[in-house]
């Protein structure tokens, strides 16, 4: 992994709603992942927490879809 986010006090999975293997991955491919954040609120039961709804889809070295993901995550907020 050569990068991450990096989001002050962390973040924690809160749900994998989908998770699709599109083909077949082996040992030496290299992976890239791009993700789109498609919700962002801030969690009712918990205020210094927000959720977040991500889309990602992992490609492999030559640019084919290997995995498609959406998960929600807590996230931690901004004090005001």
């Amino acid at each position: 992994i050569d990068s991450s986010p990096n989001f002050p006090g962390g973040m924690v999975g809160r749900t994998v709603e989908t998770l699709h293997w599109l083909r077949a991955v082996k040992p030496g491919d290299v992976w890239s992942c791009e993700g789109e954040i498609t919700d962002l609120r801030p969690a009712e039961s918990a205020p210094r927490r927000g959720i977040m709804r991500v889309k990602s889809r992992t490609l492999n070295q030559n640019g084919k879809p290997v995995l498609e993901m959406e998960a929600v995550i807590f996230i931690p907020r901004k004090s005001a």
